[in-house]
């Protein structure tokens, strides 16, 4: 009885293994390939369908849509105050930079709150990447054979420590300088900590210790940078975890019964009627599976984005999180091998990455911000920059978004990159044109709601206004008006940006220009932009707030690259003339739902 009760044992510990370490991989792996194709379809699809939106209208109109201000004719009358000529005012990026004499005492404040933003949010990965590593190299140490040492226990927190570099370059670096910055900082400390090893273990090697990097980390890097990718990061994590569910249903659901003879009897005589082939009903199993947890899979991401809706959660910690978790579970398959119960190590390991996590958000909460309320920024562009807006955008939004939202007309560059959550599955729904502004009572109701509240990790969210053809003009009307920066993007301009010229008249006719950037590079007609500046500025309205300025002026913003240099002049530029010396007693607490009043 006790060899039989043994041998029951030992059967149950060789399936639970089996099932970790075999089945479970297989089940990510899968998984992982069907999201990469699946969410590059998708997106395609959401893209399709933002643009068919764009270009059709919202109702059948003649002239102008409801909301638009109609641009003003030139005016002859004898009466038309005579305007200043127009100025053009160029800023070298890489000239004026890194001049503290150059800003005032709000710029410096703005700069000095996002560095020291991105600073701590630094430290939280750095601690997050440590708890991490202490949970991994724990479980090692225990499971490994002989007796514990301080080399091999520094060795493995090195090795763990990896993820932490990565959530590092994702949340706190401008540019591939910084990140390779912090990529070489972690290969000198894993040098050092070979060298350290090595002499006190000289029957190791370099190469061994290497290579034990490389089975560590490399599956899980590769698998997540896969993700990673602009072109579907936004929506990759959610896809998984959709694609997990159904997977792991199709696998499991054949595998238990397949281990039972009265459930495939139950399956052969229900398919037999149908002359299903053997290879017809193997499939068809796999199909139920997946439908059957794919359905659980469909309402925990309803819920997910409800809880994004709700600020619950932002999109970084998302991408955090998944970073995380896919390390963890991938890491600790190994463990395995020693016991079903050792692949606890993970969601433990993970745990501890997001309790640190929570903990520096908290401390992150009670740092006063420099300006007194949220600013709003508004980005316009050519959207004609394809990867290049991408790339600005992915640069620049990190710099501002721990001071202010940016709001946007969407267009066919980054409306696969700014996606949110709630905004995939309504298309996957497909409820999209409840996304599309339609009339002015709706883009009224729409701004009255724009979320202006931080999320948990202090940044603020990007907004996307998706607008029909009707409907864009007076969205980008409203929006400006409603704005305390406005940057325009105007790399790759030229006559054949229609579009841009309007928003230009609009601009100069209602926004202050101190309050305005123009973008520009070695892509920019100069010519065409200065001289329908020129004509645009002699035909102005004349209850244009630039008419009292002393000497009106076109700040040009010659930006050649995207780096913190850079960007930290453009920020300080953009809030030069648009911020007021806070009040330090009524300094804005970033628990505030919304703003106190427009610039």
């Amino acid at each position: 009885m006790l060899r039989v009760r043994t041998g029951e044992t030992t059967a149950r510990l060789m399936d639970s293994t089996l099932v970790l370490t075999g089945i479970f991989p297989f089940i990510l792996i899968t998984a992982g390939i069907l999201s990469l194709i699946v969410s590059l379809l998708l997106l395609s699809l959401y893209r399709r369908a933002t643009l068919r939106g764009m270009a059709s209208t919202a109702i059948p109109t003649t002239g102008t849509s409801a909301g638009e201000r109609v641009p003003s004719p030139p005016q002859d009358s004898p009466h038309r105050t005579q305007l200043p000529p127009l100025q053009f005012h160029e800023i070298d990026a890489r000239q004026t930079g890194n001049r503290k004499d150059s800003r005032d005492a709000v710029d410096s404040a703005v700069v000095a709150f996002i560095r020291r933003a991105h600073i701590n949010d630094a430290l939280t990965c750095l601690a997050a990447g440590v708890a991490y590593a202490l949970i991994m190299t724990l479980a090692w140490s225990l499971l490994a054979s002989g007796p514990s040492s301080i080399g091999r226990s520094l060795m493995l927190m090195t090795l763990y420590l990896w993820p932490g570099v990565i959530a590092i370059c994702l949340v706190s670096t401008i540019g591939w300088k910084e990140s390779l910055t912090v990529l070489a900082g972690y290969l000198l400390l894993l040098m050092l900590t070979v060298q350290i090893v090595l002499s006190r273990n000289p029957q190791l090697s370099a190469a061994a210790l290497l290579q034990l990097w490389f089975i560590i980390n490399l599956p899980p890097s590769v698998f997540f940078l896969f993700f990673l990718q602009n072109r579907i990061r936004a929506v990759g994590p959610l896809v998984l975890a959709f694609m997990l569910c159904g997977v792991a249903g199709a696998v499991l659901l054949v595998q238990v019964t397949g281990g039972s003879d009265a459930m495939l009897g139950l399956i052969i005589r229900a398919t037999m009627p149908m002359g299903l082939g053997a290879t017809s009903v193997f499939i068809l199993m796999h199909l139920a599976g997946f439908v059957l947890l794919a359905i659980v899979g469909w309402r925990l991401l309803r819920r997910l984005g409800e809880a994004y809706r709700r600020k619950r959660f932002s999109d970084r910690s998302t991408t955090l999180a998944s970073l995380w978790l896919m390390f963890a579970l991938i890491q600790s398959i190994g463990f395995a091998f020693e016991g079903a119960l050792w692949i606890l190590s993970a969601p433990i390991a993970f745990l501890a990455c997001r309790f640190v996590v929570k903990i520096g958000q908290r401390m992150n909460s009670s740092r006063n911000r420099p300006t007194a309320e949220p600013l709003e920024l508004l980005l316009l562009r050519v959207f004609s920059l394809g990867r290049r807006s991408n790339r600005f955008f992915d640069s620049f939004s990190r710099l501002w978004r721990p001071v202010g939202i940016i709001n946007m007309i969407a267009g066919p560059d980054l409306v696969t990159s700014t996606v949110e959550p709630h905004e995939f599955l309504e298309f996957a729904g497909g409820k999209l044109s409840r996304r599309f502004v339609v009339s002015e009572p709706d883009l009224q109701q729409r701004l009255h709601d724009l979320d202006r509240a931080a999320d948990p990790d202090g940044r603020y969210r990007v907004h996307e206004f998706f607008c029909h053809d009707d409907t864009w003009r007076m969205t980008m009307q409203r929006l400006a008006a409603e704005s305390h920066a406005i940057v325009m993007d105007l790399r790759s301009f030229s006559n054949a940006n229609q579009g841009c010229l309007y928003e230009l008249k609009v601009l100069l006719d209602t926004i202050d220009l101190r309050h305005i950037v123009f973008i520009v590079d070695g892509t920019t007609d100069r010519a065409f932009l200065e001289s329908s500046l020129l004509n645009l500025w002699s035909v102005l309205d004349q209850q244009s707030p630039n008419t009292d300025l002393g000497e009106p002026t076109v700040t040009l913003f010659a930006a050649e690259n995207h780096s913190r240099r850079a960007l930290n002049s453009l920020i300080s530029q953009l809030t030069r003339h648009t911020l007021p010396v806070p009040d330090t007693a009524t300094l804005w607490d970033r628990t505030t739902p919304g703003r106190t009043h427009h610039p």
